[in-house]
């Protein structure tokens, strides 16, 4: 009966690893074909990069479904859990550690303040941190894919093809997200970039339009974020700034060329954005 369960077990992540890969082939490959004025998008409300950055998703499902195949009998053992678990939290605190350090460089106020931004870019940092060792996994999981059809073909020439297309798409969902993984780490979020999509990040996330206080007129209607639990003051940003979208902020000033960066978020130096601290009077 436990062997029955367990055959079930991976025939149903086997489908579901099929249906992300052949999900993710199919939306990237629309996100790159597909025009900004196609009248599909539109009726949607979606854009080519909203479609692209949904490929790139289900990638990291497929990628996440395939470890789960692999791993499984190494994954439940309870040492390995217990190592797995360990390993992972220690790496998010010392992700946590050195994201409120990054906001309290960019802000100089206390992190606990950005909640949002410091979470998110945590995120990003563990990431960064895990980088080579995904990228080897990914690596080797394309050269297990190309051994099993070179197996198959060996064994059953051309009428092997339903599993020669099978790990076809695969092999283009895994190289998509490698290949993504790559940019982001070493193009998206650099090290050098890295601090101003922090200022953006907590821009975006944990500033919120100002509508209680009566700040100075050069203050009035920035975004603003409270300093403390009274209310009494807060830190104004002053910087000119326009609303992006997702795709905006990953790949914004992360190209050499990219001359309209400062249309967007217009400042010399990440480490020094337009701030002030102004005392909250409530128009109440």
């Amino acid at each position: 009966m436990s062997n029955n369960n367990q055959e079930n077990k991976f025939e149903w992540i086997e489908i579901v690893r099929g249906a992300f890969a052949g999900l993710s082939c199919l939306m990237i490959y629309w996100g790159w074909s597909k025009d900004t004025n196609d009248s599909f998008l539109k009726s949607f409300n979606l854009s080519p990069e909203s479609l692209f950055l949904f490929g790139i998703f289900f990638s990291i499902l497929f990628l996440v479904s395939s470890l789960e195949k692999i791993f499984s009998p190494i994954v439940e053992l309870f040492l390995t859990k217990l190592v797995i678990t360990l390993s992972v939290t220690g790496l998010l605190m010392i992700c946590m550690v050195q994201s409120s350090e990054m906001l309290n460089k960019i802000f100089s106020v206390d992190a606990s303040l950005l909640p949002f931004s410091r979470s998110f870019l945590a995120g990003i940092l563990f990431f960064k941190k895990v980088y080579p060792f995904s990228i080897l996994l990914m690596i080797l999981m394309i050269l297990y894919y190309l051994l099993q059809i070179i197996d198959i073909i060996k064994e059953s020439g051309i009428d092997g093809w339903p599993v020669y297309i099978k790990y076809s798409i695969f092999i283009i969902s895994t190289v998509a997200c490698l290949v993504f993984s790559y940019k982001f780490n070493n193009v998206y979020f650099n090290n050098k970039i890295l601090p101003k999509k922090a200022y953006i990040l907590a821009k975006e996330l944990d500033f919120y339009s100002n509508e209680v206080c009566n700040l100075s007129a050069e203050s009035k209607n920035k975004k603003i974020i409270y300093m403390d639990t009274q209310y009494k003051y807060v830190l104004v940003d002053k910087t000119m700034s326009a609303e992006q979208d997702l795709w905006g902020f990953i790949k914004y000033a992360s190209e050499s060329g990219d001359a309209d960066a400062s249309i967007f978020y217009n400042f010399d130096s990440y480490e020094k954005p337009d701030l002030i601290v102004q005392r909250c009077l409530s128009d109440f």
